[in-house]
């Protein structure tokens, strides 16, 4: 389940001398197999939800500013929730493209793109392509959360952490077989048991929701007309309760006096 928390990576290489006797980790290594393993467990909760807003406070670049049709992603992008075109103070949501000659609206002049519509994008190299020439564009998307040092942060969930410290050890393992530096067999095994345990532990712990997720879930999927256009709206309603005018007491009852 997560707590919104996360920690510094330094308690886990801790960790891997304390509990495996390791005393010559590479630091840089460690961080790169930290990164690796948080990665494969790949649960949402990983991860943290940034935008390109332009709010400081939060570390979010501004809006990604388009010419001749596309601009630059964000470096830590990991995986796209939403875009938008910024107009003003408005966010006007925008959908992935259909057309299979979109990415060349910015080179191709022979294009015409004249019956598109909606704003549209793609992601492509590095950049997004978009429908509309120029303008300023929001992207919502998870990133790894990283501390001051630009070293990936951990879920405060001891799972997370056990998965972590287990990969690191089984990586050490690795590297001394390969140096011909035979370990224990029995070894060897803990730690691979360790590994597969602690990783789908904490991938299982991170998809399980709190009583409010589930509450929005509810609402969502027991509703009698579904909101077919909630994307215009970035979803925002989509977890309120469906309001049936036939029961004259479903406001009063669903308020807790």
């Amino acid at each position: 389940m997560n707590n919104g928390k996360y920690i510094k990576l330094d308690r886990v290489i801790e960790n891997v001398g304390r509990d495996y006797g390791f005393t010559e980790l590479n630091w840089i290594n460690c961080v790169e197999w930290i990164g690796e393993c948080l990665d494969l467990i790949g649960a949402p909760m990983t991860y943290i939800q940034k935008a390109t807003d332009g709010n400081e406070s939060l570390g979010h670049q501004e809006a990604i500013t388009i010419e001749d049709n596309r601009g630059k992603i964000p470096c830590d992008l990991h995986k796209l929730i939403q875009g938008f075109r910024k107009e003003g103070n408005v966010y006007i949501p925008m959908r992935v493209s259909t057309d299979t000659t979109h990415i060349s609206y910015f080179c191709n002049d022979t294009v015409s793109n004249s019956n598109n519509l909606e704003d549209t994008y793609k992601l492509n190299n590095g950049y997004i392509f978009t429908s509309f020439d120029k303008g300023d564009v929001m992207l919502v998307y998870l990133a790894n959360p990283t501390d001051e040092r630009g070293y990936p942060m951990i879920p405060d969930n001891i799972k997370y952490i056990k998965a972590c410290q287990a990969y690191i050890g089984d990586k050490m393992v690795f590297k001394k077989e390969i140096q011909g530096h035979p370990v224990s067999g029995r070894v060897v095994q803990k730690i691979e048991q360790e590994l597969a345990w602690y990783t789908a532990a904490a991938d299982s712990s991170a998809r399980i929701p709190t009583i409010d997720e589930m509450e929005s879930w509810k609402n969502n999927f027991i509703k009698l007309i579904p909101n077919i256009n909630s994307h215009n709206t970035a979803f925002k309603s989509d977890g309120q309760m469906e309001k049936r005018f036939n029961n004259s007491n479903n406001d009063r009852n669903s308020r807790i006096r």
